[in-house]
């Protein structure tokens, strides 16, 4: 190859290179302003969904990090994410704290994580059951996570619920089995978190034996 092909050559690789980095740019930017269709766009021009951002996370990440659940659910929907287990705990703690139940059935229909815990030892369903967020309660329960499984502060997510006084929460953890005691006679049952807070009858009589 002669000297002015190798130079055409190379030209054409700096551009290609610019126009790939200004991709990733207004890839990035889109997620963070929660633009869908800017989203959809570059997508089909080519933005990877699995390349690292300067945080060192991949994009769904980047969007569960400014709080944008809806551009998580449509990254997910392409179907072309790969994910290491980590990666699929924090999304599924995300999605069941904020109660985002399209995206846990996302999730859900790849891998099966519910009991992945993190670094204070609770779970997917002990944040959905303290944030009063029921379908996901139900969606993780039938999935098969566990009612019972205690955090490192010995309470069981029918413990966060009654603290809480959820009570449309509680009654479906007790049809999922929860048990009203606790395995850790130091720690409060969920009858007594429920009473600290001064809750109603209706709530009480939920969690007596």
């Amino acid at each position: 190859m002669n000297e002015a092909g190798m130079d055409r050559r190379y030209i054409l690789s700096e551009r290609e290179e610019a126009y790939q980095c200004h991709i990733r740019f207004l890839f990035l930017y889109a997620i963070e302003t929660g633009q869908g269709t800017l989203i959809k766009l570059l997508l089909e021009k080519g933005a990877d969904v699995n390349e690292a951002c300067p945080s060192g996370n991949k994009p769904v990440l980047y969007a569960l990090e400014n709080d944008r659940h809806d551009i998580v659910h449509q990254l997910l929907l392409c179907g072309e994410i790969n994910l290491q287990r980590d990666e699929w705990s924090k999304l599924l703690l995300y999605a069941s704290g904020k109660g985002h139940r399209t995206i846990l059935e996302l999730l859900a229909g790849d891998r099966s994580h519910f009991d992945d815990e993190d670094d204070h030892g609770r779970t997917p369903l002990s944040y959905a059951a303290e944030n009063g967020h029921c379908s996901t309660v139900q969606v993780l329960a039938e999935k098969g996570a566990r009612v019972n499984f205690a955090d490192d502060l010995g309470r069981t997510p029918l413990a966060y619920a009654a603290d809480k006084g959820h009570k449309v929460v509680i009654q479906e953890l007790i049809n999922y089995g929860a048990n009203k005691t606790t395995l850790d006679e130091l720690k409060p049952t969920p009858l007594e978190c429920a009473q600290g807070k001064g809750y109603g009858e209706d709530i009480l009589e939920l969690l007596r034996e």
